[in-house]
């Protein structure tokens, strides 16, 4: 065997140059391997996951424990669909979601001892509720006549409930209403209907803005035209009927305190003679609860419905600064169908209103 001898300096080159190589490698490793093991989106190995830290699609609700003011039962519109299969995630999840919550829960004990939330649906979603103890707990129909899923929580601990609404088929999505309660209700009972009585009214249905020359402030008062001055400082009306079907709230009118249903004509006019120093009233009193609009001769336009707010529902208008000429005064109610009946008064000053005209009582 050959012998090849070394020198000393190249031999210490070499040497060197092994641990730097060494020293390479063990930094690159530590650089890939984490790539391979990680379950973070888009890596070659693992997949993606949902994200309870992220902000929910839908919200976010801070609810109490029964004795607390709320709605109950408290649902949201949401939709269910996504694109990440839990499958595994937890016991009894499968299926698909987004990244994103799809809701987020801030439950806050009172007495209450139960939390329910179900699924309100035409579809076939589950749910997957992440809990304050960092579970993943999944539910799917509640039977096999019912295809919303609900999920119990007996004694729920403070903290934060991160719900995801998802789909066994990836290319789907269904809207829905995600349903919260402290009851018994489910999604076999659940009547949206009960909630909310109020008949469809597509009389009512928004049209299109009216001009201001609807109302016919030229014409004559159908119930009287009169004069207010120094020698006649008050003009009152009996039997003056308001209502029609004009609306009187889709008036291009540059006042949002203008509202009910009347005639386009005037129920009464009036000419003002003075100095204006002082103030002009115009209200009605009447049998039932109505609407005041007033058109001055400088073109103001003031509008009122209750003197006083949830005590006295005559209407009254001050108009301050009064310029010499003609007032048009217009009397509404709140139902195209019905008329209201009663004394429509224009005076100089401000020391008299009308009579108080109290709210109805609760049946």
């Amino acid at each position: 065997m050959r012998t090849i001898m070394v020198a000393p300096s190249v031999r210490r080159f070499q040497q060197r140059m092994g641990r730097s190589l060494m020293l390479l490698l063990i930094i690159v490793m530590m650089v890939i391997l984490p790539l391979f093991m990680s379950d973070t989106p888009g890596n070659a190995q693992g997949s993606p996951q949902p994200d309870p830290t992220l902000p929910p699609t839908f919200g976010t609700l801070t609810l109490y424990g029964a004795g607390a003011e709320g709605l109950d039962p408290f649902f949201v519109s949401v939709y269910a669909g996504g694109t990440i299969n839990v499958n595994g995630l937890g016991e009894n999840c499968d299926g698909f979601v987004y990244p994103r919550p799809t809701y987020v829960v801030d439950w806050v004990p009172g007495t209450s001892v139960h939390l329910r939330m179900f699924m309100y649906s035409d579809g076939n979603p589950f749910l997957m509720v992440y809990t304050p103890g960092g579970e993943y707990i999944c539910q799917d129909d509640v039977n096999p006549l019912v295809l919303d899923p609900l999920i119990d929580f007996a004694n729920p601990p403070a903290g934060r409930y991160v719900i995801w609404v998802g789909l066994y088929d990836q290319q789907q999505a269904f809207p829905g209403l995600l349903v919260l309660t402290e009851t018994d209700l489910n999604p076999a009972t659940f009547d949206f209907k009960a909630l909310i009585r109020r008949e469809p009214n597509p009389a009512a249905a928004p049209v299109d803005r009216l001009p201001r020359e609807t109302l016919l402030s030229g014409e004559k008062g159908v119930w009287g035209d009169g004069e207010l001055s120094a020698e006649t400082p008050r003009y009152s009306v009996e039997n003056v009927e308001g209502g029609g079907d004009v609306y009187y709230f889709n008036l291009d009118l540059n006042n949002r305190f203008c509202t009910g249903f009347g005639a386009a004509a005037p129920a009464i006019t009036f000419s003002y003679k003075g100095t204006g120093e002082t103030p002009l009233r115009v209200f009605f009193e009447g049998d039932l609860d109505g609407t005041l609009i007033v058109i001055a001769e400088d073109g103001r336009v003031l509008c009122n419905d209750d003197a006083e707010s949830r005590r006295n529902y005559n209407p009254m208008v001050t108009i301050p600064f009064p310029k010499e000429g003609r007032y048009a005064i217009f009397i509404g109610s709140y139902d195209p169908v019905l008329r209201v009946t009663g004394r429509l008064t224009a005076q100089i000053g401000t020391e008299t209103g009308p009579a108080v005209l109290a709210p109805a009582e609760p049946d």
